[in-house]
């Protein structure tokens, strides 16, 4: 892969998967706090609003779904993945900053994969 190519992917892959790691905070909290509403559950499941219902119960009368965190990762299909592992984001701007301190045809591959996942994370939030 030509090297210029691969240091612009990792200057694109670095604040997408930190704006997509931050992302990702607030809903775990909220799961945590009990105060999870059909938005959160989306994000983190990637389950359409309308099945949400269905897979984890009806919500409350105020609209919060009482779930944990181990329903959530049991429940989730890949576009929950996609969407909220802030680990595989962390370890994507370790891979661009690898990419872009030590240039060579590893880094360079893994920054392409890091470039996918980023692609396909933000892919999965519109779909």
């Amino acid at each position: 892969m030509d090297p210029t190519l691969a240091m612009l992917m990792a200057l694109i892959v670095i604040p997408s998967a930190i704006i997509r790691g931050m992302g990702v905070v607030e809903p775990w909290r909220a799961v945590d706090e009990g105060r999870a509403f059909a938005g959160h559950l989306v994000l983190l499941t990637g389950i359409k609003p309308d099945q949400l219902a269905g897979v984890f119960g009806p919500p409350t009368l105020e609209g919060r779904f009482l779930v944990s965190k181990a329903d959530i990762r049991r429940r989730r299909g890949w576009r929950g993945v996609l969407l909220s592992e802030a680990w595989l984001d962390a370890l994507a701007v370790v891979i661009a900053i690898s990419a872009l301190v030590f240039p060579n045809s590893l880094t360079s591959s893994a920054v392409l994969i890091a470039f996918a996942h980023q692609v396909l994370g933000w892919g999965a939030t519109f779909v």
